[in-house]
């Protein structure tokens, strides 16, 4: 899961109000999921 989320975040980040739930959306997890994801690759 990580690797898709990172990869659409670099390659098709979309450009909405919410972004990440439209990543969430996508994937069939919630937003919370895909913001948690993300932060746990920045530590």
């Amino acid at each position: 899961m990580t690797k898709e989320i990172l990869y659409r975040i670099q390659k098709n980040f979309p450009l909405s109000p919410r972004p990440f739930k439209d990543i969430a959306d996508e994937l069939n997890i919630s937003e919370n999921d895909v913001i948690d994801i993300i932060k746990s690759q920045k530590s």
